[in-house]
C-alpha cells in the first residue's frame, strides 16, 4: 500500500452537518518490541473525511494491529443464547437494526459484541493477551454474516442475526449488544515507504456517532521507542 491515494471526487454526507471541519491527532509512543493502543473519543456526531498516516521512520516488520470504531450499544439480546449458537435474536428501536442503506446502523461485515462495553486503551496496555485485533481484555467480537428480516412486536423490532464464529459462551437475555466497525480487520505490515490516505477515494463520508470511540493499535518491531502519529479529518 505504498504511495499516496488522492481523489478529486466530491464527498457526499451521510447525515446533515453544519459543514465545519476539525483535524484530530492520533499519537502513540510504542516501546521497542511492544504493542500499544490509543483511543480517540468521538464527542459528537462526526463525518469521517480522511485519515492521513505517514510511516516515515517505521521499522521493517512494524504493524497496524487494530483500527476500529467502538460504536456503542445498538440493542439487547431477546433471549438466552447458548455457547455454540450462530444466530442471535437482537431487539432494538425500530429502524436501528436495518442495513445502513436503509438508514439503519448495521451491515454484513460489521461486528457485534455482547456485554457492557467499558474497555479503554489504558487498561489494554497494562496487559495484552490474545489476538491483537481483539485482545482478551475486550469483549469478544463476532462478524455479522446474515441479517434476517425484522419482526415488529410491541413497539420494538426483533432481528435474527447470523454471526461467526459461534458464541464462545452463554449470553443472557437482555445483554447489551454493541456495534464494532473494523477499519483494519486484520493486522497490516508497514514499511518506511508507506503513506496512507484512508477515505479520499470514497463517494460518501462515514458516520461516527457521538459517544463512540476510535481505537488504534501499533506493533513496534524496532529496538527503540517508535512515535506513531496520524491525522483524522472530520466534518460536524
Amino acid at each position: 500500500m505504498s504511495g499516496s491515494l488522492k481523489s478529486e471526487t466530491r464527498v457526499e454526507q451521510s447525515f446533515n452537518t453544519a459543514g465545519h471541519y476539525q483535524i484530530y491527532p492520533v499519537e502513540i509512543d510504542i516501546p521497542a518490541g511492544q504493542i500499544l493502543y490509543t483511543d480517540l473519543p468521538v464527542d459528537q456526531d462526526w463525518e469521517w473525511q480522511n485519515c492521513h498516516v505517514s510511516f516515515e521512520g517505521a521499522n521493517e516488520g512494524d504493524k497496524i494491529v487494530c483500527g476500529k470504531l467502538l460504536a456503542g450499544k445498538i440493542g439487547s439480546t431477546l433471549a438466552l443464547a447458548s455457547a455454540g449458537a450462530t444466530v442471535i435474536n437482537v431487539v432494538s428501536t425500530p429502524g436501528v437494526l436495518r442495513v445502513t442503506k436503509e438508514g439503519g446502523r448495521i451491515d454484513k461485515g460489521f461486528y457485534l459484541s455482547f456485554g457492557v462495553e467499558n474497555t479503554s486503551a489504558g487498561v489494554l496496555n497494562q496487559r495484552i493477551t490474545g489476538s491483537p485485533e481483539n485482545p482478551n481484555q475486550e469483549l469478544k467480537e463476532y462478524k455479522i454474516k446474515v441479517i434476517g428480516e425484522p419482526i415488529l412486536s410491541g413497539g420494538v423490532e426483533i432481528v435474527p442475526i447470523t454471526i461467526e464464529p459461534p458464541l464462545a459462551e452463554n449470553i443472557s437475555a437482555g445483554t447489551d449488544t454493541n456495534l464494532v466497525v473494523r477499519v483494519a480487520p486484520k493486522q497490516m505490515r508497514v514499511t518506511p515507504r508507506d503513506r496512507w490516505d484512508i477515505g479520499q477515494e470514497v463517494l460518501d463520508s462515514g458516520f461516527l456517532p457521538g459517544g463512540s470511540k476510535l481505537r488504534f493499535g501499533y506493533f513496534n518491531n524496532g529496538q527503540t521507542t517508535r512515535f506513531f502519529n496520524a491525522y483524522l479529518s472530520v466534518r460536524y
